[in-house]
């Protein structure tokens, strides 16, 4: 009895074993697909621009990020958040333009 429970649990572990593999190979396959389409959730945005999400809430209600909504969801495209950090880049002691006078 004690080797039919071994092999019931091995036959089972390798099962779990194929299970995760496969959630794992369709993780990495969305990921993909998410970066193919370069669209962002809320949180996806938030993660990217390392910002938490009443930040960048407060950014797109000042109207600082462009987003868009889709049925109830807001979503981010890279060029949203492209245009948004060209926006708040800023040079060295802000300084726009270097003059080098003789």
């Amino acid at each position: 009895m004690s080797n039919e429970r071994v092999s019931i649990f091995a036959k089972k572990l390798t099962v779990s074993e194929k299970q995760i593999s496969n959630d794992r190979q369709i993780l990495i396959n969305k990921n993909q697909e998410l970066e193919q389409r370069q669209i962002y959730t809320e949180k996806e945005a938030s993660i990217h621009l390392r910002l938490s999400k009443i930040t960048l809430w407060r950014l797109r209600k000042a109207g600082k990020i462009s987003f868009h909504r889709a049925a109830s969801k807001i979503i981010y495209t890279q060029a949203d958040i492209d245009s948004y950090l060209e926006s708040t880049k800023r040079n060295a002691f802000g300084v726009t333009e270097v003059c080098h006078e003789k």
